[in-house]
């Protein structure tokens, strides 16, 4: 079944309110002008030290979390999730499919970075909480 990008817009506005516990999102913004970006730009980012208290830029992020498009999945799975997993603070992050309920997480224990992939639920060790698919796919108007 395909969703087209409904998914998509519904999982990235759920990650703006808040509604899991242990989770509070911040919205990655894009870096200052003239300042070359580090990484590219997730979809939310959680950070365990913002130095930036602009809001501008994410420095320290523990946890990422990254909507898919149809257009960029190839890159956002592949050469964009490197750049991720070379930061030192980081984590975990979080991939959402943009045409199905389904997520992938990929965390680190020590050196080494192990993949989960889920349609039900997933457990970020990082910040100690679990996402239930089903509420981040959840049409908050009702009309599924």
């Amino acid at each position: 079944m395909r969703f087209g990008t409904q998914p998509r817009q519904l999982a990235a506005g759920s990650f703006g309110r808040g509604q899991w516990p242990g989770w509070s999102g911040s919205p990655a913004a894009a870096p200052e002008p003239n300042k070359a970006p580090v990484v590219p730009k997730p979809t939310r980012a959680l950070e365990t030290d913002p130095i930036d208290r602009t809001g501008h830029t994410v420095t320290n992020p523990k946890v990422l979390i990254e909507v898919l498009s149809p257009s960029t999945t190839d890159y956002d799975r592949g050469e964009k999730l490197r750049h991720y997993r070379a930061i030192p603070s980081l984590e975990a992050t979080v991939l959402f499919d943009h045409e199905a309920q389904r997520a992938e997480l990929w965390q680190r224990t020590g050196t080494d970075w192990t993949f989960i992939e889920s349609i039900d639920r997933i457990s970020i060790a990082a910040i100690g909480c679990e996402l239930v698919l089903a509420d981040v796919y959840r049409d908050p108007l009702g009309s599924a």
